[in-house]
């Protein structure tokens, strides 16, 4: 794909999120911003930064945290990929490998 498609394609799918619901954690509302996306390669980068509350006690992202905004944003790619249909996760899974710190920006890559 071109750069100007998958350009155009992130800002689909940022439309598409937009008219989701479903974008809060523990009634937080989910900040992540689409930063690429690629319709061949099915894939979508979403970009969010770490607050203080977004870090467990073991210094660590809360994966809770993450598998929310992957969930949420990989049944958005998934959806504008097919059409404007909808997704269920089947399986999902998040490791978190070293402690961050606040402010942090974390990207996470999406997959259809």
């Amino acid at each position: 794909m071109s750069s100007a498609e998958c350009i155009e394609f992130r800002d689909y799918v940022a439309q598409i999120a937009g008219e989701k619901k479903s974008h809060y954690y523990y009634s937080a509302e989910l900040l992540a911003t689409p930063i690429s996306a690629d319709r061949a390669a099915r894939t979508l980068t979403v970009r969010t930064t770490v607050s203080e509350a977004e870090i467990a006690t073991s210094g660590c992202i809360d994966e809770g945290l993450v598998a929310t905004v992957a969930d949420y944003w990989t049944s958005t790619l998934l959806s504008a990929v097919h059409g404007g249909k909808s997704s269920v996760t089947t399986s999902l899974s998040v490791q978190t490998p070293r402690p961050i710190a606040p402010g942090t920006p974390v990207d996470i890559i999406c997959t259809a």
